[in-house]
Formats: structure tokens, sequence, C-alpha cells
């Protein structure tokens, strides 16, 4: 299960400012009518003379939509018509529809990112539909939106999720006494048990720290309303807050159980084909059902990357079917590279480069299963060239096809680079290669200096960090030329992102090991000054905490994952890349900055 749930609060976890959840268009997209009601045709314009537009007219664009419905959502892409000198869509509009969330696609290179644009639809009488004024609630101003759909909708209890949702982003410090105040007038006044309410009740008391309510509350959803899309959500609900805060007990494995039971039943559901990504991964995870999902999703979208890719990762997973899974994988491979995951809603190009790494991986493994050793090294070389993180895996992978082929000397080459990136199993087997040639271990730890330091000379292409001069919350300036010499460890979070918080605990042991050394821990947040001041009386942070610096994060980093973190060594290079939490994050960034400082 922690595979899972790991995988899924890093996905959780990607960019999140309130301006790019409202998105705001350019003027290359344009509607008609501007305030579309059920019943009319609305037209869809993207204007490629306008300007930013990054789309040409001799191009092929795409309109990729996603459609908000009471209680439900779909999406759709098409190919848009060219008239004159734009692009061109109708769209039947549909009763019940309330929300429509535009964006512009072209193959394989991705999304007009300045061209998103979020529709309301209208009743016929003008009336915002069911769901709609929500789409105003990712704002600051989320209360009066919410209170504005709940005068429309008393019924529609989903609007408390977003309530307290937003409430957790702009009212952290009172957003345990909103959720128990909403709560209590749930629970007096409504009488029934909709999905609705069960979805935010579940979310609710997991806000409150009340993880046994919150269980009862998604048990019931999923005996009574086994279909419901708020169903899925609550249980997605549950497992990014069982990761971030790391409950202990039969939670987590009743919830894994919920959702294996669900898309055992319905594999042919959005919810089914959600969840094989992240079962997948799991060694324990029923494959029958696995196969099921993909086999009927591959029938449907034949030309959608992402069942292809999980099918073959749960054979990968589980050492299965390996010409299966060659098969499938390259399938995934060239579906992705001509850019088909975007017209399935997978609107970042970043998502396919990780997947893209993850599947060469899968082949380099799948390969050396079958002793194809050169397709097994042409892959994981592609993967390595093709990762924007500093894993050990792939080296390790590589050691391990040289070893097969009796390549001492490449072997150890590949475990040097996972090793630098603070592999413990990386050390293991040098000593076991050291001992073998050598007759025993004397000497080994000077071999490893020796290595250490030929490796830091050669520079191995890495990067320097662009250059940044900031100001900490206790008033501490930092520039970046001013810390050659000392090693620098780089957070980028924010308060928002439950994973960046769950492994505050373990940064702060890291800044007290190595107090009085020559290490430097910047924690490059995004939130504001005193945003950051209430959240650290809670939970304090013994990093350098840099505020406001999303520019820094966003344009000059191209941080899109959070939380990431960054080494750079005392030359001021980048050392490595971490993406995301996990378990072994800490004793990487341990291990790492320890060999930097020149020590073991």
């Amino acid at each position: 299960m922690a595979d899972t749930i790991k995988r899924l609060a890093r996905m959780a976890c990607l960019v999140t400012t309130l301006a790019c959840m409202t998105g705001i268009a350019m003027g290359q997209t344009r509607v008609e009518p501007e305030q579309p009601r059920w019943g009319q045709t609305l037209t869809i314009i993207y204007d490629p003379a306008a300007k930013g537009a990054k789309f040409s007219l001799a191009d092929e664009v795409y309109l990729s939509a996603h459609l908000s419905f009471a209680g439900r959502s779909e999406g759709m892409v098409v190919k848009m018509k060219k008239d004159g000198s734009v692009f061109r869509y109708e769209l039947a509009l549909k009763t019940d529809l309330a929300v429509i969330q535009i964006a512009f696609v072209r193959l394989p290179d991705g999304l007009d990112p300045e061209a998103r644009k979020n529709v309301m639809v209208y009743r016929p009488d003008g009336v915002p539909a069911r769901g709609a004024n929500l789409l105003n609630a990712f704002s600051n101003e989320y209360k009066k939106w919410v209170e504005k759909e709940l005068t429309l909708y008393p019924d529609n209890y989903a609007a408390y999720h977003m309530k307290w949702q937003m409430a957790g982003v702009v009212d952290r410090d009172k957003v345990k006494e909103i959720v128990a105040a909403d709560i209590d007038k749930l629970t007096r006044e409504v009488k029934g048990e909709p999905a609705n309410l069960l979805y935010s009740l579940s979310y609710g008391h997991l806000l409150l720290n009340h993880e046994e309510k919150s269980l009862e509350f998604l048990r019931r959803l999923v005996t009574q309303f086994p279909d419901a899309e708020y169903t899925g959500r609550a249980l997605s609900d549950y497992a990014y807050e069982a990761y971030s805060r790391k409950f202990t007990g039969e939670g987590p494995n009743a919830v894994r159980g919920f959702v294996v039971e669900l898309a055992r039943q319905r594999p042919e559901t959005d919810f089914a084909r959600d969840k094989s990504g992240e079962l997948a991964n799991e060694k324990d995870a029923p494959l029958e059902v696995i196969e099921a999902i993909c086999q009927k999703w591959i029938e449907a979208e034949p030309d959608n990357p992402h069942p292809y890719f999980n099918l073959a990762t749960s054979y990968s997973t589980h050492k299965y079917k390996h010409e299966q899974t060659a098969s499938l994988v390259d399938k995934a491979i060239d579906l992705t590279l001509q850019g088909k995951a975007l017209l399935y809603g997978d609107l970042s190009i970043k998502s396919s480069e990780y997947r893209l790494v993850s599947a060469y991986k899968i082949k380099a493994e799948a390969a050396l299963d079958q002793k194809q050793y050169g397709e097994a090294i042409a892959a994981v070389k592609a993967a390595q060239a093709l990762q924007a993180d500093t894993s050990a895996a792939l080296y390790l992978l590589e050691a391990r096809i040289w070893e097969y082929l009796s390549f001492t000397a490449r072997a150890e080459s590949a475990l040097l680079q996972a090793w630098r990136t603070g592999s413990d199993e990386a050390e293991n087997r040098l000593k076991a290669i050291y001992q073998r040639t050598h007759g025993g271990l004397d000497g080994f730890e000077s071999y490893l200096g020796a290595k250490r330091s030929e490796m830091a000379a050669a520079g191995s292409g890495k990067k320097n960090l662009p250059s940044f001069k900031v100001t900490a919350l206790n008033g501490q300036q930092f520039d970046l030329a001013a810390l050659r010499g000392k090693v620098v460890v780089l957070n980028f979070w924010f308060i928002g992102c439950a994973p960046c918080r769950s492994e505050i605990p373990d940064l702060n042991k890291l800044v007290a090991e190595f107090k009085d050394k020559n290490v430097v821990f910047l924690a490059m947040a995004m939130d504001k000054q005193d945003e950051l001041r209430k959240f650290l009386k809670e939970i304090p942070f013994d990093y350098q905490v840099i505020p406001e610096a999303g520019a820094f994060i966003v344009t000059q980093m191209g941080i899109s994952a959070f939380p990431t973190h960054i080494i750079v060594g005392p030359e001021g290079q980048i050392e490595a890349t971490f993406r995301g939490a996990g378990e072994k994050r800490p004793q990487e960034l341990r291990l790492l900055i320890s060999r930097l400082l020149g020590g073991k």
C-alpha cells in the first residue's frame, strides 16, 4: 500500500497556486455566447493570430475539455475545424452541465498554456447551473461563492468539501473551527445520507483528525453508492491524508480493499482505470484485476498509452509474461512519443517524460529477463538520458546488465554513479567487486575517496544552479555566489502540500545532524510571510525559510512537483534532484550530503 499512496501523494502535489486553479485565458480563446445555457450550442474559438498564441493556422489543433455535471464528470477531445483565420468547435450543452474547462493541444509537443479557459454554464432561466458557482470558489473569496451555491442548491453538500479544502489554503489557522461548525450544522439539519453528504463528511472528519469517523462515512459510501464518482473521490481523499499523516492501524488496508473490490466489480470505469496505475506498482495487488481493467481500456481507447503502460508495469512488478511486457511497453513508448497521452486528458509534457523514463526502465528489465542484453543496455541508457531526477535505480540496473555480461569495469562505473547519489546498495555491490578483485576490503575507503575525487574533477556534465539572492524570514540574506565552498540543500515546498509538511520532522533531523558543518539548508516557499509565520508556530521548520519564492521556483528553476529537493555541491553545481516525498528521501539526502563533505 505504501508505494501506491506515495505515488498518489506526489501526483496530488503537482503545481498549485490560486491563479493556476482558476485558469485565466488570453485573447486566443473565445466562447460564444459568454454565458451559455443548457440547450444552446457553445462556439469555442482558438485564434492563432492573437497575441501569445502558441499554435498557427498550419497546425492541427485539438480541443481538450473537461465537462463537470451534477455529481459526475467526463472528458472529451476533438480535432478542431479551421474556419477562415481561426479554429472553431460547436458544443451542444446538455442539461445539468455546470462547468467546462477548456484547453488546446497540438501533437506531439503539448499544450498552449495561456489558452486555458473555464466556462460557467447556466440553466435556461439564466441561473447558474448546480455546481457552477464552485468554479469561482478557487479563490480567496471561496466563502462567498460557496454561499452563493448553497443559496441556490442547499442540498449540494459537495460544496462543503470545496469550502473546507479552500479553508485549508486561505484560512489554515481557522480550518478546524470552520469544519467543526459546518459538520455540526449538517448533522443537525440534514436527513438521509446522499452520496455528496457522505463524501463531504468523510473529508471533514479527516481534517478534524477523526480517522475512525471518516472511515465510517467512507464505508457507507462504498456500500450504498459503489458507482458514484463521489465514492472514488472520497477514497482518494483518505489515501492522500493517510500517507501525508502516516496513518497506522487497519484504516489504510481497509481502504485498499475497497479500491480493489470496486475495481474488480467495475473494470470499465474511470475509477478503475485511475486506480490501475497505482495498483500496478504493488506486488500483492491482484494481477487479474489489473489485466481486466487494462484489456477493456485498450479495447475502448487503443491509441491511449496509459493502459499499455499500466499493464506492462503490473507484469514487470509481478515478474510475469516478459514477452508481453516488452510488447506492451513498446506500444506505450510509441504512443507517448507521438503525444497521444495529450488526447486523453494528460496535458502535462512533464508527466509524459516521467512515464517514458519508467517505460524504458521496464523495457530494460524485460529484455534482461529474456537475456537480450543489447536491448537492455539501450533501454536503460535511454531512461538515463531522459530522467530529470537523480535516481540510483537506473544505474543499479545498468550495473546488473554489465555484471551478467561479465564487464566488471563497466558495472563498477555504473555502481559508482549510483553510489554518488546516496545508494547503500551500490556501496555494498562495490564492496563485493573490490573484495573479489583485491581479496579483501583493505583499502576500500581510500578507493572510494579516490573515485569521488575523479568524478568531481570530471564534472559529469552537471549544471550550475541559477544565481539567486534571497532573504529568510529571520532577515538573514543568502547569495548563491557567497555560498561557494558550501553544500547547499534546497527544499521547494508550500504550506498546502501535505507530503511537504509530512517530511519536515525528518528534515529537521538533518539540520541538527549537520550543525556546524559546511552545509546551508534553504526552504524555498511559495507562501507569504504572514502565512509562514503562523504555520511555523504549529510545525517548526529548522531550514532557513524563504518566503514568496514563487518566481524563482517556477520561472528560474522550472519546479512543477512538490516537494522537490536539490543538492548543490561546493562548486555551485547541481549534484542531485529528488522530486516528491518518500520514506527513503531523508536517508538519500543524508548520504549525499555526507559524501559531498568528504565523508563516507
